[in-house]
């Protein structure tokens, strides 16, 4: 969905489908843009994302050589 000059996602995080455990209270999802040449290292780089907030990101494309 466009907005204005950006995108707008709407994630539903179902929490009630999410199965608590001694190792696993966190609940939201992780962000991580990459290359489509590289694999996500999600656990080591995304950014944890909560729910029930909003948040504003800006994505600037940089080449790396």
């Amino acid at each position: 969905m466009l907005v204005g000059n950006g995108l707008q996602l709407v994630l539903y995080d179902e929490e009630e489908e999410y199965i608590h455990t001694v190792h696993s209270e966190d609940l939201g999802v992780k962000f991580l843009p990459h290359s489509h040449f590289e694999p996500p290292f999600l656990k080591e780089l995304g950014s944890g994302l909560a729910p029930g907030f909003h948040y504003l990101i800006a994505i600037n494309e940089r080449e790396v050589n």
